[in-house]
């Protein structure tokens, strides 16, 4: 079946999760990716903990559905077969950080003199420029740099990250949008283009766009820690008899129907709960009506009359109880794929976005360190495998 970026090659040079994240989902939507690393690997390969069989199981999560060639762009030679491999690519995505050797090896103002159409996706703690580009940048040091860690927590507690690395996927996300962009103007121009994404960019953006910066500028309200609470949607989590519920009334309508389901229709009128304003203003007394009502109940209790009055809730899950989801299971979000030798599987996730005429395609596993070296250097580039045999002997590939 036909997926939307048949035809499209990526030269993937970045590890970790961010430039991964990305390019994993373009291979699902069928663009030929091909992973490129030093003949004794990169570090993303080695981190994480080993399954029973000896396997990296982290690994595995960014890199399914990819080939894999080693290359030293070290050496001369290895330079030269990069831009041979360039010459036939649609994209290149990398990680370094800006002024580096291979940030510079592999920036758009070079490669362009090797093809004009290619476009060079760079994802970067800070971006490509200012004060600030030469730095490393990690997920969690942008939680703490946007301001968000400051308000995530309970009230009084330090600052707090979120528990997944949401800033690298957040700007995976941005530089897979970005491709697109770029691809898209590429066919109209016949140009390729530089997209510069910085995580930076990626964790300061919501906090920017929900408004958190105009209310502390005109309102002079600084954000601060409210654990599950939110600032202007009624929303928190209660404690069950067996379990904890989730539960979001995000404007006025929604909160008078969480008042019905709660069989507290006399709140709807309260001066005290009528408005988004006059909630907040109470919020203590607010939560506490609805906490001693969860209390009374189990989840599958609670989950029933808020879910009848249309109020969004559900239980909040451990992994193990999410991966029985039969949501999670319906939309194919759990994929089981090989995992190294021996016979193991990995869980790795199903593509996000569905298509409905172009479907992407998981479930190929993560290549071996230079697994399609054959394929890529003999079938793509046209060399024979002597020729391969004497780079490998130099230690090129």
């Amino acid at each position: 079946m036909a997926q939307a970026l048949d035809g499209i090659r990526v030269l993937d040079f970045s590890r970790f999760i961010a430039g991964p994240s990305c390019t994993v989902m373009l291979a699902h939507m069928g663009a030929e990716v091909i992973r490129v690393e030093p003949p004794e690997g990169e570090d993303d390969r080695v981190i994480g903990p080993l399954s029973p069989q000896g396997n990296r199981i982290w690994f595995t999560g960014h890199a399914n559905h990819k080939k894999a060639i080693t290359l030293d762009t070290k050496k001369a030679e290895g330079r030269e077969l990069l831009k041979r491999l360039v010459a036939k690519a649609d994209v290149v995505v990398h990680n370094f950080v800006p002024g580096t050797r291979p940030a510079l090896m592999l920036h758009y103002d070079a490669l362009k003199e090797v093809n004009a159409r290619v476009v060079v996706a760079a994802v970067s703690g800070y971006g490509q420029t200012g004060p600030s580009a030469q730095l490393g940048g990690f997920d969690a040091v942008m939680q703490g740099l946007s301001g968000m860690m400051s308000f995530t927590g309970a009230p009084g507690t330090p600052p707090m990250r979120a528990g997944v690395a949401w800033v690298d996927y957040a700007a995976g996300y941005n530089m897979g949008l970005g491709i697109m962009f770029a691809l898209f103007h590429r066919e109209r121009s016949g140009v390729g283009q530089m997209v510069d994404v910085a995580l930076l960019d990626a964790a300061v953006f919501p906090v920017i766009s929900q408004g958190m910066v105009t209310e502390l500028r005109l309102l002079d309200v600084p954000r601060r820690q409210m654990g599950n609470e939110g600032w202007y949607a009624f929303a928190n989590c209660y404690q069950a008899k067996d379990g904890w519920v989730v539960l979001t009334a995000g404007f006025d309508a929604q909160f008078y129907q969480l008042m019905e389901a709660i069989d507290r229709p006399d709140l709807v009128n309260d001066p005290r709960s009528r408005t988004v304003d006059s909630r907040w203003k109470h919020h203590e007394e607010m939560h506490g009506i609805v906490a001693a009502w969860v209390a009374q109940r189990t989840v599958a209790e609670a989950l029933a009359a808020l879910q009848k009055h249309r109020v969004p809730a559900d239980k909040v899950n451990r992994i193990e109880e999410m991966v029985e989801h039969p949501q999670v299971r319906h939309r194919q979000m759990l994929v089981e794929t090989p995992l190294g030798k021996g016979g193991e599987k990995a869980t790795v996730a199903g593509s996000p976005i569905k298509m409905s005429l172009t479907p992407a395609t998981t479930g190929g596993g993560a290549p071996g360190l230079g697994e399609h070296n054959a394929e890529v250097y003999g079938g793509l580039l046209g060399m024979s495998a002597g020729e391969i045999a004497a780079l490998r002997a130099q230690g090129v590939v």
